[in-house]
């Protein structure tokens, strides 16, 4: 299986995540780590992860623009799923730009292997709340080992 981890970073939080579950996820898969600039159209993927931050009213806009510049149908037969950081007191005062992401994640052909996931910072700029990069490396192994034949 060959995974793409493709993320946005403001600050560095999101970066440490993204790094946290490629590497989690090396065991079961092929995995690239890329951030939004290096990121091209994806060839051979089987499974596309999108990390944005989200904080400050700040918007993914890196994210969406290359998404937008993908051919239609570039992610036909892709799963996909997005992922942010973001600061848990806000958590429900603001809202999350991921939906927007996988709809046009989706629009481009790909198909969820997972609802959209939030993980907490402790504070407004960082650092990653307690237990939240096992969090969010168990997510991301666990949408790897659902997608690979055979494992249950």
């Amino acid at each position: 299986m060959n995974v793409w981890v493709l993320y946005e970073s403001r600050l560095g939080n999101t970066a440490q995540l993204a790094e946290a579950m490629a590497q989690a996820m090396t065991k079961w898969a092929r995995v690239r780590l890329l951030t939004v600039n290096q990121a091209d159209t994806p060839a051979g993927v089987h499974l596309l992860l999108v990390g944005i931050p989200n904080h400050r009213h700040s918007r993914p806009n890196a994210v969406l623009d290359w998404i937008r510049r993908l051919p239609s149908g570039a992610l036909s037969g892709v799963w996909v799923s997005v992922f942010e950081i973001r600061y848990e007191p806000l958590r429900w005062l603001q809202v999350s730009p991921t939906w927007k992401i996988g709809r046009a994640l989706q629009r481009r052909g790909g198909c969820y292997a997972a609802t959209p996931e939030s993980f907490f910072l402790a504070g407004h700029e960082g650092p990653i709340a307690e237990g939240e990069i096992q969090r969010g490396c168990a997510w991301a192994v666990q949408m790897v080992q659902n997608l690979t034949p055979g494992r249950k």
